[in-house]
Parts: C-alpha cells; sequence; structure tokens
C-alpha cells in the first residue's frame, strides 16, 4: 500500500527562497508562532517561494493587526487575491485564533510544483478597528504531503563517510562550533567558508533530506541531484539581533519522487560571501532501501582495541567446539587400539561410537577461525528522477519535521533522542 509523509519546514529553512524587503519576527507574541520563528514582509513585490515534491501543500503564517494584502501563485500562474477586505482584519492580537491559519491551501495532481506568495497591500488601507496600514504579510510554516514507498526513515549522521564525501581540504569536522547551536544527536558536523567547497551525499531510495543551520552569517549554496538542474538556496536569514538568529536543525533541501531503486547523488556547491559560514549536520533517507548501507559502518570497522567482534568471537567457538570433538575421538581411538588389539575389530568398535576413520580423519584437517567481515562496497552511480502523476486512494502517514529545537521521530538506522512535540496528525 502507498504511504503519505508529511515533510514541516520552519520559515527559517534554506527550503524557503525570500525576495525583497523581509524580517524576523520578534515581538510580545513571537510564542504564538510554530517554533517562536516567523519571517514577515513589510514592503510591496516582496515574494517567498519554494519548490515541493506532493500532492496537497499548506503554507501557514498569521492574520494580525497590520496584515494586509498578498497574491498567491501555483506553478507560476496568479491563482488568487487574498485579504481584500479590510473589515476582516482582526482587532486585537491577542486573539489566538489569527495563528497558524493556512494562508494557502492546494491539494491535486501530484509531482513537482513551485508556490509563491507575494506581499501586495493595497495603498492606503487601514484596520478601521486600530488605524494601522496593512502592510504586513507572515510566514510561519510550510508543509505537504508526498507518495512514498516507505514510511520508515534513517538519519544518516555527518561523520557517515558511506554516504557523505567531502572534496578537498577545505571541509572541518567539529563537534561544536563557537556561537553556532549543537549539532544534532551529540554528533558532529561539517563546515565550510570556502567558494567552490564541494560535498555529495550518496544515497538509494525515492526521497532525501539534508539539515544543516540557517542564520544571518549562514551562506548561500546550490544542489544537484544526480545529473539534474542546479538550483541554489541560501541559507541566509534575516537578524534581529538575538542570539537565537542561528537555528540548528533546518532544513537545506529536501525532495522526493526519486526512482526508488535507484543509487543518487546529490552535489552540494557552496558559495560563501567574507564572513559566511555553510555547515552540514545530517540527511534523513528511506531507511529500508539505506538498510544494508547504513549499518555497514558499524559492522565492517576494524578497531586496533583489543576486544572482538562477536563474529570473531562466534569464529572461536566453533573451532574450540571442533577441536574438543577432535580430542575426545583421538582418546576413544588410543583407549580401544590399547585394550582391542584386532584392528577389524578396533574398527568396529569406533563404529559402535558412531565414528570411523575418514571421519576422525576430516575432524583432525579441520582447524579453528575468526571470521571478520568485508566491508560493503559503496555504491555511487547515479540514477533517474522520475515523478508519480496519480495519487494512490490508501496512505498511511508519517511526519518529517525540520525545526530549530527537534528532530525528525523517525524510524530507521538512528532514532532521534529528543521528543518531537511538533509531529503533525494529519489524517488523509
Amino acid at each position: 500500500m502507498a504511504s503519505a509523509l508529511t515533510t514541516k519546514v520552519d520559515a527559517t529553512s534554506a527550503v524557503l527562497q525570500y525576495n525583497g524587503t523581509w524580517h524576523r519576527g520578534g515581538d510580545n507574541h513571537t510564542s504564538s508562532y510554530d517554533d517562536s520563528t516567523f519571517l514577515y514582509a513589510d514592503v510591496n513585490s516582496s515574494f517567498v517561494s519554494f519548490e515541493f515534491y506532493g500532492f496537497q501543500v499548506d503554507i501557514m503564517g498569521a492574520y494580525r493587526t497590520n496584515d494586509g494584502r498578498y497574491n498567491a501563485y501555483f506553478d507560476q500562474v496568479l491563482v488568487s487575491t487574498n485579504r481584500i477586505d479590510a473589515n476582516t482584519v482582526p482587532a486585537s492580537d491577542d486573539d489566538q485564533t489569527i495563528y497558524k491559519t493556512s494562508l494557502f491551501h492546494w491539494q491535486g495532481t501530484e509531482g513537482h510544483h513551485t508556490v509563491s506568495l507575494e506581499d501586495f497591500p493595497l495603498a492606503g488601507q487601514v484596520n478601521p478597528h486600530t488605524n494601522q496600514a496593512l502592510m504586513n504579510m507572515d510566514v510561519d510554516y510550510v508543509q505537504w504531503f508526498s507518495t512514498v514507498s516507505h514510511l520508515e526513515s534513517a538519519a544518516i549522521d555527518n561523520p557517515n563517510l558511506s554516504f557523505f564525501q567531502y572534496v578537498g581540504d577545505s571541509w572541518k569536522e567539529s563537534t561544536s562550533l563557537p556561537g553556532f547551536p549543537a549539532f544534532a544527536n551529540g554528533a558532529t558536523g561539517h563546515w565550510t567558508t570556502s567558494q567552490g567547497a564541494l560535498a555529495t551525499f550518496t544515497f538509494q531510495g525515492d526521497r532525501v533530506t539534508l539539515f544543516g543551520v540557517t542564520g544571518p552569517n549562514l551562506a548561500p549554496f546550490s544542489v544537484q541531484v544526480d545529473s539534474g538542474d542546479t538550483v541554489s538556496y541560501s541559507a541566509t536569514t534575516p537578524s534581529t539581533s538575538q542570539a537565537s538568529d542561528t537555528l540548528g536543525n533546518q532544513v537545506l533541501f529536501t525532495t522526493a519522487g526519486l526512482s526508488q531503486d535507484a543509487s543518487h547523488t546529490l552535489t552540494i556547491i557552496v558559495n560563501p560571501q567574507p564572513s559566511q559560514t555553510f555547515v552540514i549536520d545530517y540527511a534523513i533517507v528511506d531507511a529500508a532501501a539505506n538498510s544494508q548501507s547504513a549499518s555497514s559502518p558499524s559492522q565492517v570497522v576494524v578497531s586496533s582495541q583489543s576486544s572482538l567482534t562477536k563474529g570473531a568471537i562466534a569464529g572461536i567457538a566453533t573451532g574450540a567446539a571442533v577441536f574438543t570433538l577432535l580430542l575426545i575421538a583421538v582418546f576413544a581411538f588410543m583407549l580401544r587400539r590399547n585394550t582391542y588389539k584386532p584392528k577389524s575389530y578396533q574398527s568396529r568398535a569406533l563404529e559402535s561410537e558412531g565414528l570411523s576413520y575418514p571421519l576422525v580423519s576430516a575432524l583432525m584437517s579441520i582447524q579453528p577461525s575468526v571470521m571478520v567481515p568485508s566491508p560493503i562496497p559503496n555504491s555511487a552511480h547515479p540514477g533517474n528522477r522520475t515523478m508519480q502523476n496519480v495519487r494512490p486512494p490508501d496512505y498511511d502517514t508519517l511526519s518529517t519535521v525540520g525545526g530549530p529545537s527537534t528532530r525528525p521521530q523517525m524510524t530507521g538506522l538512528r532514532m532521534p533522542t529528543e521528543k518531537n512535540e511538533r509531529m503533525v496528525t494529519h489524517t488523509l
């Protein structure tokens, strides 16, 4: 049965591209937003745009006392102009129902789509209750639904070189960076300040999501999946002069609808300005498609320590058992030989014990051995990206959530340790 995966990204995610004049929200109502983060525009023709693969999408924001008219575009076509009537504007920002409200909703044929919202205030329009100019458009978060082959996902930590490859010496590996949030699950991250720094992530399956850090001093970058188009993104977000401006566990890139049975390569090229940094934390992939490769590093790493692996212990135990059996056989043989002189009778006595000369010879030829597993080769050949155009009728659901405070709650290679309080319980 087909499965529906919910992907949710915060307004501070690099997946959302902002053009025009945008600000990081910060006032006494910030806690009313999801993850206490939001971005807003207050100048005409300021856009937020993003691409997604799926069959349903929702852009969530707020309808506050200074929020005005805006346009919505779907696949580059204007589909609606919203909040034209100033009489519908709320009288107070204290009303909690005006937060986490839908700015745009679409459901239709599954595929790759683009959505844009444009701040489009009407000149001279004011709130009849407060006399405020209606200039703003607030964005809180975005979520969409995609068809996937399997619901279970695996989180791949940055140091896993079966997946991540960093080209050249411009990348640095750290367990922490001063002034930056901690890496997920206490693992390490990779970072660079070099123009043109390149990294790849090779995986199997129909989807991938890359996580890292966004903030005022984070860098632009570009992404290519297999031999597809190179698309530009930016991890730079507006500043509010707060310590929390730099946020971890942010979605840098995500896509779905890839060929399930092929190997894919995600290529990342960093384009920082002076004083900008780019940080990679971890990635999420289909657990079923990557289970063998994802688990192989922990199975094949050869350590210089004296402790033995389970496979080695099993091999030694098997050899010891065979050697003990051999001693018993030889002892029985010598005892019978000393007691019963006729060779023919000796042979019959050994056979009566379930042993014969050929078997004794075979036992003596067996030597104890230690079995060492061989590394699983890393497959890096690119696959082809495909789209699914028809939504199956029945779905299971699972959420992939990206935000500054929580990790996705997944099953697979490694389960996140923090409780995910932002899991979408959306029934399809």
